[in-house]
């Protein structure tokens, strides 16, 4: 395995997106062009009603009337029915678009939905230490749940064999499971500072913060902290890894470890 130390995912879904679109413009115009031919044949059939019911006599007015209202009123129920219908396939039609929409997003369970970039250091500068890869194969943990974010592990089987340089190497695993204040590193492209209007950094960010002990992590956090995950942070507020955009999470045996790295893994590719 290779150490991924810049991640980025390139999710790339624009066919389906605009397939769903066109499916759903096509449903929409299918259901106002039904619904205006319904309203077009209930004005006319009320307009024949009245017209016959003022021409012929008394008797003959009454029993056309009758069945003509007979016939509108199966005319306005088939008109409701089918509006129904029509308003029942259009809102499915719109839940599958967005479900498929938010599911590419947030879970690209096919590998061509996905790309990795290595050795990424400025996301508006291209570098030359850049490496971007295909997947191969997907692996997400099948207990994963995506409310409680337990089991949130996933492994990336690249297309082919990346170029070992400064920038993108192996890493080593640790010996065992990190203790209470034991320092790791965190690294990503996110917010700077909380509760304001900031941009995200262009750069790699860097931080080191301390592992917290699974019992005071679950006095913060009550039924919200799993055997798998580990806690780091600093108890009185400031720096955190949260908010973190693409940022990296080195784990290994279900998140029961930390690796930790060179305090200056960052200035290596300054």
């Amino acid at each position: 395995m290779f150490l991924n130390r810049h991640l980025l995912f390139c999710l790339l879904s624009p066919s389906l997106s605009l397939s769903l679109s066109l499916s759903l413009a096509l449903s929409l115009a299918l259901a106002l062009a039904l619904s205006l031919s319904l309203s077009l044949s209930l004005s006319l059939s009320l307009s024949l009603s009245l017209s016959l019911s003022l021409s012929l006599s008394l008797s003959l007015s009454l029993s056309l009337s009758l069945s003509l209202s007979l016939s509108l009123s199966l005319s306005l129920c088939l008109c409701l029915a089918l509006s129904l219908v029509l308003a029942l396939v259009l809102a499915l039609s719109l839940s599958l678009s967005l479900s498929l929409d938010l599911s590419l997003a947030l879970f690209p369970t096919s590998p061509y939905y996905m790309q990795v970039m290595l050795g990424e250091h400025d996301l508006r500068v291209f570098e030359g230490t850049e490496q971007l890869v295909k997947t191969n194969t997907i692996f997400w943990h099948e207990l994963y749940d995506y409310q409680t974010l337990d089991y949130d592990m996933m492994m990336i089987k690249l297309y082919h064999p990346v170029e070992v340089t400064q920038s993108v190497a192996p890493i080593s695993l640790p010996t065992g499971p990190p203790d209470g204040g034991m320092l790791c590193s965190v690294s990503g492209w996110g917010n700077m500072a909380m509760g304001e209007e900031v941009n995200l950094p262009t750069r790699l960010q860097c931080l080191d913060v301390p592992i917290v002990e699974t019992v005071d992590c679950e006095a913060a956090y009550p039924g919200m902290i799993s055997p798998r995950m580990v806690c780091a942070g600093y108890m009185d507020g400031g720096r955190d890894a949260c908010n973190v955009r693409f940022t990296i999470y080195y784990s290994v045996n279900e998140l029961s470890r930390c690796i930790t790295l060179l305090s200056n893994l960052c200035d290596l590719l300054e």
